[in-house]
């Protein structure tokens, strides 16, 4: 298990059928990775989490076409792929008294995991993580 802080672009955006493709052809056409992210509704808003290998440009292109951005730290924590690694994560955070503010994740059939967190205390996160 690896952990390491990383910059997470907030996106809110209205919500409208279509939003998801016009957001990700926007980053697509400037050539930026998105390696994670998540998306929801909020009343009229579609808001996204994104974590990109080129922040700044992507909240330029987004805020050019009118969208809302920030950014905050988060945490990638980088695991095996395997049954229980979400447990695991989660009691070794509670066990050292790291509140979770919010979390989402990705894992392949085999291979690699990456889980994204918010905690309200990221860098005890990064050490008992790691």
């Amino acid at each position: 298990m690896k952990a390491s802080k990383v910059s997470e672009l907030i996106v809110t955006a209205p919500n409208k059928i279509g939003t998801m493709g016009k957001v990700f052809k926007l980053i697509a056409d400037i050539r930026v990775n998105v390696s994670a992210f998540c998306a929801w509704v909020e009343g009229d808003k579609g808001m996204f989490r994104l974590v990109t290998d080129n922040n700044a440009k992507v909240e330029n292109v987004l805020q050019a076409a009118g969208y809302e951005t920030r950014s905050q730290e988060a945490i990638r924590v980088q695991t095996e792929s395997k049954i229980g690694v979400g447990a695991e994560v989660g009691r070794k955070l509670g066990d050292a008294g790291v509140d979770i503010q919010h979390t989402y994740a990705t894992s392949a059939v085999s291979g690699e995991s990456v889980c994204i967190l918010k905690t309200a205390d990221d860098d005890r996160a990064v050490h008992v993580l790691s």
